[in-house]
């Protein structure tokens, strides 16, 4: 599957999309979920995706990105403080 500027979104895509990104962001299962409420609706079955559904989406993807950024600079940053005091 492989998009282009101007192809259409498919909703099962769209959902599948939105679905992993819930279960990274929002409550997850398990020990998945980073515990935020604040899910990516689905849209129903041959439904269009509209513009502002799919920023909602690319938003939260990069909400998911800085995050793990931060917490890898963090780890990063330990480890320097760990070494310095080896």
């Amino acid at each position: 599957m492989a998009y282009a500027q101007g192809d259409t979104i498919e909703d099962g895509h769209y959902n599948g999309f939105a679905s992993d990104i819930n279960n990274i962001w929002g409550t997850g299962s398990g020990n998945s979920g980073y515990g935020n409420g604040s899910d990516i609706s689905s849209v129903s079955a041959g439904a269009t995706v509209t513009a502002t559904q799919w920023e909602s989406l690319l938003s939260r993807l990069e909400s998911i990105e800085h995050t793990k950024a931060h917490q890898v600079y963090h780890l990063v940053q330990l480890v320097l403080v760990i070494q310095l005091h080896i």
